[in-house]
């Protein structure tokens, strides 16, 4: 399944990545504070799922669940 996973490019921030307009999940450890304040400003800052396996291993298989939870 991660292998299906694409890994986004970007040139300035993270969130010029993604399309705040759509429909969408953002799940990174570090998102910089430019993110975070992109994310407030489209009212989407409950679309980004911290997950650090740095610290928690197992991080992605919860996030898995609260994904899933979600989109129900």
């Amino acid at each position: 399944m991660i292998k299906g996973i694409a890994v986004a490019a970007w040139s300035n921030e993270k969130s010029d990545a993604i399309d705040l307009e759509s429909d969408f999940y953002w799940i990174d450890s570090n998102p910089s504070s430019v993110d975070l304040i992109n994310l407030t400003q489209k009212s989407c800052l409950d679309r980004w799922v911290e997950v650090n396996t740095e610290v928690f291993p197992d991080a992605l298989l919860a996030t898995m669940v609260v994904v899933d939870t979600l989109s129900n």
